[in-house]
């Protein structure tokens, strides 16, 4: 006689939701940097136009009138991970680099300004 043991993968399933949970961080005012622990989704910035988002991979996404609605559409992007022709996964790397590069002046003025009023 064989016994089937039933395994309960909700478990598992909610260990990988929660490895996967999308974390929104402002480093600086008015910059919001989305990731998981183990990808890097894309961020928003607030502009005199609105509320840019851009890709992981560094593709403009558009700008929104609410940060809201530019979250969505880099979390959408991300989700949906329909690269652009001539585009791969193996550029997320030097996409990461360059929206690091990107973000960090923005981080160092942004700490410098905020030093200024103290």
């Amino acid at each position: 006689m064989t016994d089937i043991i039933e395994q309960d993968d909700t478990d598992s399933a909610d260990a990988l939701r929660e490895a996967e949970r999308v974390t929104w961080r402002s480093p600086v005012d008015g910059l919001w940097v989305a990731e998981t622990p183990s990808d890097y989704l894309g961020m928003v910035d607030r502009n005199h136009d609105g509320f840019v988002a851009t890709g992981a991979t560094g593709l403009d996404l558009g700008v929104f009138p609410t940060r809201e609605a530019a979250q969505l559409a880099v979390y959408t992007r991300w989700f949906a991970a329909d690269e652009p022709a001539g585009l791969s996964r193996r550029m997320l790397p030097i996409a990461s680099a360059t929206a690091v590069a990107v973000a960090l002046p923005a981080l160092v003025i942004g700490v410098a300004a905020a030093a200024s009023m103290i």
